[in-house]
């Protein structure tokens, strides 16, 4: 699939949509069966295509990738002996010239922790951010910890979105580790008497940062990249 993408777009920015791709679909690689590839190349990567290079491109590309999903789709054939002495077919011309090239994460930037169960957040936060930082959704605590581990303990920031959190707020309190205590911790939409309640049993809470459940992707964006 990268090598199909990077037919129309930089190699460096085809890893990063894939990438991107990837996410909005919960995914770890590129689906195999046909059926699934579809479906991920109709959905999401043609979401991460649009939000990085427009519509007309992700249609562009989207329509570019028709023949590679019929023959997924397709019964593997048997080249004939007049296949096998054919000459060299000519390479195909890209559908669409380079992009310019976009910004790319440097490994090294900061690590964005988003725990929700809303995928419209994560991808939003993720937008935002694209260029900046590295943002990651934590599900449960044991990927909370594993994202924290991986970052050789440096303190990450954390977003909590309270309303659909995939951690409970007292739960992270008291499961950060000792030594990313001092990470940057967002309560997203918290109300007043969620904070109270979690302040009286967590103190380390009191030194958090509330953000208002009014508050859009852009603007959370914004009080991110002042962590960075």
């Amino acid at each position: 699939m990268q090598e199909a993408l990077s037919a129309v777009l930089a190699p460096d920015q085809a890893r990063l949509v894939l990438d991107m791709a990837l996410m909005f679909a919960q995914l770890g690689v590129v689906p195999e069966e046909a059926s699934r590839a579809r479906t991920f190349v109709t959905d999401s990567l043609r979401r991460a295509l649009e939000s990085y290079a427009g519509l007309d491109t992700a249609e562009s590309v989207v329509e570019g990738l028709e023949p590679i999903l019929v023959m997924m789709g397709s019964h593997i054939r048997t080249r004939s002996d007049e296949e096998l002495t054919a000459e060299p077919a000519e390479t195909p011309t890209p559908l669409l010239p380079p992009l310019p090239p976009l910004a790319v994460p440097a490994a090294q930037s900061r690590l964005i922790l988003v725990s929700s169960l809303d995928r419209t957040s994560i991808q939003g936060i993720a937008r935002q951010l694209f260029a900046s930082a590295r943002v990651r959704q934590i599900r449960n605590v044991f990927e909370l910890l594993s994202a924290v581990e991986m970052n050789s303990g440096e303190a990450p920031v954390i977003v909590v979105d309270c309303s659909l959190p995939a951690v409970d707020p007292m739960t992270l309190a008291t499961m950060l580790p000792e030594e990313v205590r001092e990470a940057k911790v967002v309560l997203w939409g918290a109300t007043q008497r969620q904070r109270d309640e979690l302040e009286e049993r967590a103190p380390i809470a009191r030194f958090w940062v509330p953000c208002p459940s009014t508050t859009s992707h852009d603007q959370l964006a914004d009080l991110l990249r002042d962590f960075l």
